[in-house]
């Protein structure tokens, strides 16, 4: 068995294990991702007070959703280090997403982030990063 192998094995060892002793918790985890699904179904198919769709904010719902699952992931399977690393992204895109609602300015911001322009990139640090994350 090769070194990858291995640690396949172990990680769907401990991921079983988990299963077995936690099964509770796993339950519990389901139910959340559920109740978070169907906190975000409104953007898919109702219109905000002014008429405007929210449909292009159901992007960073997803990434939200698919990062817990990886961030749980890590922790069922005993590599808890790997977790927020999983997870943060996920929440980086809730806060995104929030800024976009916040100010509609930002999603302007935002679609020129990967700009060449200097001004582009500085408007987007601005707008993106440190404290006005909060």
């Amino acid at each position: 068995m090769n070194e990858y192998e291995g640690y396949v094995r172990v990680r769907d060892e401990n991921e079983k294990l988990f299963e077995n002793q936690f099964a509770a918790d796993l339950t519990v985890f389901h139910e959340l991702l559920r109740h978070l699904r169907r906190a975000w179904e409104p953007l898919g198919s109702k219109r905000g007070l002014s008429g405007e769709s929210h449909v292009s904010l159901l992007i960073f719902a997803q990434l939200l959703i698919r990062h817990c699952i990886f961030g749980f992931e890590k922790l069922t399977c005993a590599q808890s280090y790997l977790a927020w690393s999983n997870f943060r992204p996920g929440l980086e895109a809730l806060l995104i997403a929030g800024k976009l609602v916040d100010d509609p300015t930002n999603a302007l911001i935002w679609s020129k982030r990967a700009s060449s322009s200097r001004d582009d990139r500085k408007a987007y640090s601005k707008a993106f990063g440190g404290a006005t994350l909060e």
